[in-house]
C-alpha cells in the first residue's frame, strides 16, 4: 500500500483525481493510470528525491528513475508535435507542473546546490563585514573631527561676541 510521505505529493494526486478522474495510487497497469502516476512522479522530481517519491507511491526509487527517462521520449513542449498516444500523459504532466509552480513549493536541492549557496552567503557576509569595518572607521574619524571642531566652535562663538560688541560700540 502506498503511503504519502509529503503533503505536496498527496495534493498532486488528489488534484489529478479531481481534474482527470484518475486515481494515480491505484495498483493497476491501465495506461491512463500508469501515465498519470509517471507524470506526477516526474513533476515531483524537482522537489523530492527519487526515494521519497518512490516511497510515496509504494515503489522503488528505480521506478521513478525509469519514469524520468521515459519522460524525455513522451513529452514535447509543442502540443502540436505530441504523439497521440502520449497526449494524456503530457496533459497530466503540464497540469502537475503548473500546480507546482502555482503553489510555489520549495524546490529540492542537492548537496552541491547547498554548498554553492553557502559559498555565496559567505562571500556576501565577508563583503558586508568589510563594509561595516569601513563604516566604523569613517564614524571614528568623524567623531575625531567633531571633537576638533568643538574647539573652533568655542573660538568662533567668542569671536562673534567680540565682533558684535565692537559693532555696538562703533554704532
Amino acid at each position: 500500500m502506498a503511503r504519502y510521505t509529503h503533503p505536496e505529493i498527496k495534493d498532486l494526486v488528489e488534484a489529478v483525481k479531481d481534474v482527470f478522474g484518475i486515481n494515480a495510487m491505484s495498483r493497476t497497469r491501465r495506461r491512463e493510470i500508469v501515465d498519470a502516476r509517471k507524470a506526477i512522479m516526474v513533476s515531483s522530481r524537482t522537489m523530492f528525491t527519487t526515494t521519497d517519491i518512490g516511497d510515496a507511491f509504494g515503489m522503488n526509487h528505480s521506478s521513478v528513475v525509469h519514469a524520468d527517462k521515459q519522460h524525455e521520449d513522451k513529452y514535447n513542449l509543442d502540443s502540436s508535435k505530441r504523439h497521440r498516444s502520449y497526449r494524456f500523459y503530457c496533459d497530466v504532466y503540464d497540469f502537475c507542473q503548473n500546480r507546482v509552480r502555482e503553489k510555489k513549493w520549495k524546490q529540492y536541492v542537492t548537496l552541491s546546490d547547498v554548498k554553492d549557496e553557502l559559498t555565496q552567503e559567505k562571500q556576501i557576509r565577508y563583503g558586508l563585514e568589510a563594509k561595516v569595518k569601513e563604516q566604523t572607521a569613517t564614524i571614528t574619524k568623524m567623531k575625531r573631527d567633531i571633537k576638533a571642531m568643538e574647539k573652533y566652535k568655542t573660538a568662533f562663538l567668542q569671536f562673534m561676541k567680540e565682533k558684535k560688541a565692537k559693532d555696538e560700540v562703533t554704532a
